[in-house]
């Protein structure tokens, strides 16, 4: 499948260009832990199924983002956003990104040619009952649901004549 997924973007790439194609994985892109710390021993497990998306990307020449699911939250799990933080981390060292990265809610707004713009959330944040990003210590642009909301909307907004694309692993 993730084969497909390559040839298809590379033929679109070729047609399009590298700035109008990307590939976006939709969450649970680490099943069912997430990236685990590197001494666990599923690690190179864990490290196997991202690479072969990474690998599909990077065959393809589009463009790639890994927006979190609960399962790269550890599936809900205390250490979820640690392992969030570790993904994002693999996955930019090997040229793509995690959106929002770092266990952040967002939203990411990116182009995606003169059309649309790709507005990322990262709704297991609003979710995991663990430790994550919140409040006045967060590293994150947002920090509440209250900035989340008030972010999406204006993003939404901004768009102006491009088409506001929503990508996140749950239903709004």
């Amino acid at each position: 499948l993730l084969d497909a997924l390559a040839a298809d973007a590379s033929e679109r790439v070729a047609a399009l260009g590298a700035a109008n194609v990307a590939i976006a994985f939709l969450g649970d892109n680490v099943y069912p832990h997430g990236l685990r710390a590197p001494d666990h021993p599923e690690r190179v497990q864990d490290e196997s199924r991202l690479l072969s998306q990474l690998d599909a990307v990077r065959a393809s020449g589009a463009r790639g983002w890994f927006v979190p699911g609960n399962h790269d939250w550890e599936n809900g799990g205390e250490a979820g956003w640690e392992t969030q933080q570790r993904a994002t981390r693999f996955v930019a060292a090997r040229g793509a990104r995690v959106v929002p990265p770092n266990g952040c809610p967002g939203p990411v707004v990116l182009p995606l040619g003169a059309s649309a713009s790709l507005v990322f959330l990262d709704t297991q944040w609003w979710l995991h009952a663990g430790p994550k990003p919140q409040g006045d210590d967060s590293p994150c642009a947002t920090r509440s649901e209250r900035d989340v909301t008030a972010a999406l909307a204006q993003a939404l907004r901004e768009s102006g004549d491009r088409h506001a694309i929503v990508m996140a692993h749950h239903p709004l």
